[in-house]
């Protein structure tokens, strides 16, 4: 599959062949479609069971509730294609709202956040 890229209000979501990264707002205007495109995705990528599926968050400049949510369900997904999700979070908007929400050993990172006080699993 060649990278192909979506754009919803303030997002650019690029697919490419082994994961989707996300640039601008993940927010509750974009969490539905978000889940929905990567499940379309999903379909036409057909990779292999175990293959790991890279969610790049590095590029957001805003999530809120809603997009963690969406995050999640996305991880799921993923996993329901017998596939490894890895989130990268590297942006703070990621990082603010996973430390405020508590919802940080529910997701497979990545990357080591760079403040203290916010773990990640190995």
């Amino acid at each position: 599959m060649s990278t192909m890229t979506t754009t919803h209000t303030g997002t650019l979501v690029a697919h490419l062949s082994t994961g989707l990264s996300c640039h601008g707002e993940v927010d509750i205007a974009v969490a539905g479609q978000l889940v929905d495109d990567c499940r379309a995705q999903l379909d036409d990528l057909a990779l292999p069971a175990g293959s790991v599926f890279v969610v790049d968050l590095s590029g957001v400049t805003f999530m809120d509730s809603a997009g963690l949510e969406a995050l999640l369900e996305v991880q799921e997904l993923v996993e329901e294609y017998d596939l490894v999700c890895r989130v990268r979070r590297s942006s703070p908007a990621v990082q603010r709202i996973v430390e405020l929400a508590e919802r940080s050993e529910q997701l497979a990172w990545l990357d080591v956040p760079s403040r203290p006080g916010l773990v990640s699993p190995a």
